[in-house]
């Protein structure tokens, strides 16, 4: 019983640590980023367009953004769940987790974790560009 109480204890912690991010905090991780990187002006335009081009910053950049608002770990990846919890919206979550699940590598490449997020993020904003500029403009 008592080990029973321990790991419902952990369990509560470990979920409760993290929460979806509100519009402000997404724009302020965004802002965050660019001053940290120092992304230059003509960057962050194409950024506001959601263009992200192959360029080692804008690559930062998702890895950036995407670690502060807790979906990303440098030694995992994107963290599926959290994902699926800030993107998913009123959509079938087990439609929702297969779809982000075809763009989510282990990094079988050994990339960066710059490119390894930039990867994954492009491969998933094929399909859910909609879901991310939602998320956006809710915050700009």
């Amino acid at each position: 019983m008592k080990l029973f109480v321990v790991l419902a204890a952990i369990v509560a912690f470990a979920s409760a640590e993290w929460a979806t991010r509100s519009p402000a905090e997404l724009a302020q991780s965004r802002l965050s980023c660019i001053q940290e990187l120092s992304v230059p002006a003509n960057l962050v335009e194409q950024i506001k367009k959601f263009q992200y081009p192959d360029e080692e910053i804008v690559r930062c950049y998702i890895r950036c953004t995407s670690e502060k608002i807790g979906i990303w770990s440098d030694d995992s990846g994107f963290i599926t769940d959290r994902v699926i919890e800030q993107l998913a919206g009123n959509r079938d979550k087990d439609a929702f987790r297969a779809d982000v699940l075809k763009c989510i590598d282990s990094n079988e490449q050994k990339s960066d974790k710059c490119t390894w997020a930039y990867r994954n993020f492009n491969c998933f904003i094929k399909n859910n560009l909609i879901l991310v500029q939602s998320q956006i403009n809710a915050s700009s």
